[in-house]
């Protein structure tokens, strides 16, 4: 196994824990101080993995003696206690993250300027100058947890029941300078670029919108699509037509940055002056004249188990809650369902598998085989919180034996994902 060197930091600055703005409660983790030895951090991105941790990476070269406030160099996990950084001396391609994601089972990818890197939970693998790699700025994951990584030069697939990957290069030049990537309901992948938004199908890459800089991309409710362009705007495609977020419609800070749609069908749009929410045909824009942030820049959104914000400036990361009552605590809510283990495993006849539902709802709990096809489902009904533990029998729904090999057993709650394999020998 690869030795991973962590640190950890101890203190956090929180302030202004608790400060309601219309209806929205903000908690800041970190901000912005005057005369520090690093005067400007170019934070990248944040992101949530499956067990409510968060993480932040940047494109900034810095040292630990800067936190906080300020970010150094590498990736950041929050467990809602402590800060633990990673950098290349962990096994990171790089310490300037350009983007960053969690993968349905729960990894976390990061992309860089001439590799990629994923972390499990306990090791970094890295590929670095693979595949004709040159600035990672997308990955996305579609819903048979398949991997696709945009890059100034094209696109990779990441084939989850092998862990391989195949270079699909530009489709015929038409991927180029890929800058977000985003798959929906039905498993198209949507692609955006310096050159426009394209759609993959097959073997090519099918142009929908020429001439805009697409910088993200994300897909609502009915299936539509919101494009965030570089100073032009928001662009919404139906199926059929595109129809635009204009400067006439009151959206007066155009730069788009990042653009994300929660449970509930809101838009937070993240743009160099602050950000939007749209609610159906209300919207409210957030900077620092009616927030607390001072500095506007919003340049990563995610959410968590419990549908909270986390909002990232160049500076600040702010969790940001509905309705007015304060967050009483620093630690964020672990909200996810978990497989804790599998008893024996290796195993011949049966194996014990045990997991934990943080919260009474519907559960899904089935057996996948090393292709990603389902092979047994275990548990598929309402259950309550707690620790709980189900046997497998080594066979399929239909009573068919299976073979010896590597099995993935996969857990859902809404959402959140958490899986682990086991080995049936015979």
């Amino acid at each position: 196994m690869q030795f991973i060197m962590i640190i950890l930091i101890q203190l956090v600055t929180i302030v202004d824990t608790g400060t309601a703005y219309a209806e929205l409660t903000w908690t800041r983790y970190f901000h912005k101080q005057a005369n520090t030895e690093f005067p400007y951090i170019m934070a990248s991105g944040v992101a949530v993995d499956a067990q409510d941790n968060v993480w932040i990476s940047s494109t900034n070269t810095g040292t630990l003696d800067a936190f906080p406030p300020y970010l150094p160099s590498g990736v950041f996990m929050f467990d809602g206690e402590t800060w633990t950084q990673y950098t290349e001396k962990d096994g990171l391609a790089s310490n300037d993250i350009y983007t960053m994601t969690s993968s349905p089972s729960g990894a976390i990818w990061c992309g860089s300027q001439y590799g990629f890197s994923m972390f499990d939970g306990e090791t970094w693998n890295s590929w670095i100058n693979n595949y004709n790699v040159y600035n990672i700025k997308a990955i996305a994951f579609d819903n048979s947890g398949n991997g696709w990584i945009g890059h100034a030069n094209g696109l990779i697939k990441y084939n989850v029941s092998d862990g391989t990957f195949t270079d699909l290069g530009d489709m015929n030049g038409s991927l180029r300078h890929v800058d977000a990537i985003a798959i929906d309901k039905r498993s198209n992948v949507w692609i955006g670029s310096a050159n426009g938004l394209y759609k993959i199908e097959g073997d090519e890459a099918v142009q929908l919108l020429d001439n805009y800089h697409v910088t993200s991309i994300a897909i609502d409710s009915d299936g539509k699509i919101w494009a965030g362009i570089y100073c032009g705007g928001v662009k919404i495609f139906n199926g059929d037509i595109w129809t635009s977020l204009t400067l006439n419609d009151g959206y007066y800070s155009y730069d788009i940055r990042v653009l994300k749609i929660d449970t509930n069908d809101k838009k937070w749009i993240g743009t160099r002056g602050g950000f939007y929410i749209i609610d159906n045909d209300s919207k409210i824009f957030y900077d620092f004249n009616n927030s607390p942030m001072t500095t506007s820049q919003t340049i990563g959104i995610a959410f968590d188990s419990l549908n909270r914000k986390w909002v990232l400036t160049s500076y600040e990361l702010y969790l940001i809650e509905d309705g007015v009552t304060a967050v009483n605590e620093s630690r964020p809510h672990i909200s996810f369902p978990k497989i804790n283990s599998s008893f024996p495993n290796p195993f011949n006849l049966s194996t014990t598998i045990e997991f934990t539902l943080p919260f009474k709802s519907v559960a899904n709990l089935s057996i996948y085989n090393i292709t990603g096809q389902k092979v047994r489902i275990l548990v598929s009904e309402p259950m309550t919180a707690g620790l709980h533990s189900i046997s497998w029998d080594g066979k399929s729904d239909s009573g068919q034996a299976l073979s010896s090999d590597v099995y993935i057993a996969r857990i859902s709650m809404g959402d959140k994902v958490f899986a682990r394999s086991m080995v049936l020998v015979k």
